[in-house]
């Protein structure tokens, strides 16, 4: 339940978002919103928002705050998105906890797009980078400690510590561990998805597509770097007018370092192929339907789960302003919290959205999300396994072209299973305000 300080703070922002557009509604907001000049194109951009989280740290038992976040962005397009153009979007997130000023912390975001398109091939990429600081959970800091000894005598008098001992007096004792789920972790990661297409026909093409992802943490806790780089190739065939279909092969690794003292694991190597179909099934039904198998090895020959793969986004328009999404995923990954270990993530996802009104300007959103993840570890009788379960609900009411504010709430929950774990729950609520086109 929200305390007296955080009941108050989200009243008084409420009544300011109400009196934000009085203000506003006096200036051109294109004057200051959005910049043209033939090929380029600039809009900046502005949100704040105050979020009540009853778990910040995802403990089972729970530490509460209000958080406080500033976030100004900037967007810059070069072309015209339906034909070949560059575009760089640049966000900052300022954090303001009002109980635990110690993780106050800004974070950055930059994404680049791209698109080249000549009469039969299309070049088509995106780049990610983010540079965040805030709680990821439960982890675990390796700390080294000295314990003191007793000194031994040196030759021509005098004591000398012992031969490998760090300070005098002392020697390395042994690595403990300790949680750190009260503090921000560091960490940056980098994604880049290219593709290129060419078309052979009006109907038959083919495709290569390259991937890559890393996410680097801070030295010093339990937390494995993770390193992914994937190659796919493939055919598309038009066999309707609005339907396609299409199969690959992709080869990948994935590479885990450890950030505290152990050895780095073996890295995994990723065979599958895969068919599929994508397009609009029906005047109402639409999406991407993928089915497909993966073998996968570790590079020191240990076993790592084989199995068939899935894909599966679809969307369903369910009235003229409604709008019904589900979709399933099954794949494999390596473990970033266990050494040696891979795990498979069986997840369903569905999301409900409606325009309320005939001015267009409400808009809600209901969805929800339950995961199965399994680990299957090199070391016999060491298996784990959770599940997850998430619901949301937004209302959003746009109160200008470039003005909107926003209501939500979250729940978030983990339930371990196999191996044992923290089970807890997360609950969020949101206020925000955003400005910009």
């Amino acid at each position: 339940m929200l305390d007296r300080r955080p009941r108050k703070l989200l009243s008084v922002l409420a009544v300011g978002f109400l009196a934000c557009p009085v203000g506003l509604a006096a200036a051109e907001a294109a004057d200051y919103l959005l910049f043209s000049k033939g090929p380029l194109l600039l809009r900046p951009r502005l949100s704040v928002s105050e979020e009540y989280n009853n778990n910040i740290f995802s403990q089972e038992e729970g530490e509460g705050d209000l958080i406080t976040t500033i976030s100004p962005g900037l967007n810059i397009q070069f072309g015209r998105a339906a034909n070949n153009f560059i575009a760089l979007d640049y966000s900052f997130g300022q954090h303001f906890y009002l109980d635990r000023g110690d993780l106050n912390a800004g974070e950055h975001s930059f994404g680049l797009r791209s698109r080249i398109q000549g009469e039969r091939l299309v070049l088509s990429g995106y780049d990610n980078v983010q540079l965040l600081s805030s709680p990821v959970g439960l982890v675990t800091e390796y700390v080294t400690v000295f314990e003191p000894v007793e000194s031994v005598p040196a030759p021509g008098g005098g004591t000398t510590p012992p031969v490998g001992s760090e300070l005098p007096g002392s020697v390395r004792g042994p690595e403990v561990i300790s949680a750190i789920a009260d503090r921000n972790v560091d960490r940056n990661s980098f994604s880049d998805n290219y593709s290129l297409g060419y078309g052979l026909s009006e109907k038959t093409g083919v495709y290569l597509q390259g991937q890559h992802a890393t996410t680097d943490y801070e030295q010093g806790i339990g937390l494995y770097d993770i390193n992914t780089l994937r190659a796919t190739g493939g055919f598309a065939f038009q066999a309707f007018p609005k339907v396609a279909f299409f199969g690959d092969v992709s080869y990948g690794q994935t590479a885990t370092t450890p950030n505290f003292p152990e050895r780095k694991n073996p890295h995994v190597e990723i065979i599958g192929g895969a068919l599929g179909a994508r397009g609009s099934f029906t005047p109402r039904l639409s999406g991407t339907v993928k089915v497909g198998y993966e073998t996968r090895k570790f590079s020191d020959n240990t076993t790592a789960p084989s199995s068939p793969v899935a894909d599966v986004a679809l969307s369903y328009r369910s009235t003229e302003k409604g709008l019904v999404s589900l979709s399933f995923a099954r794949l494999h990954d390596v473990s970033i919290q266990y050494g040696r270990q891979s795990y498979t993530a069986n997840v369903v996802s569905t999301q409900w959205d409606q325009v309320l009104g005939s001015s267009h300007k409400w808009r809600t959103t209901v969805g929800g999300r339950f995961g199965m993840f399994d680990y299957l570890s090199t070391d016999a009788g060491s298996q784990r396994g959770y599940d997850q379960y998430s619901a949301y609900f937004r209302l959003a009411y746009r109160i200008q072209l470039w003005l909107s504010a926003n209501l939500g709430y979250a729940w978030d929950s983990i339930r371990s299973g196999a191996g044992g774990g923290a089970d807890y729950d997360i609950n969020r609520v949101t206020v925000s305000v955003a400005i910009g086109y």
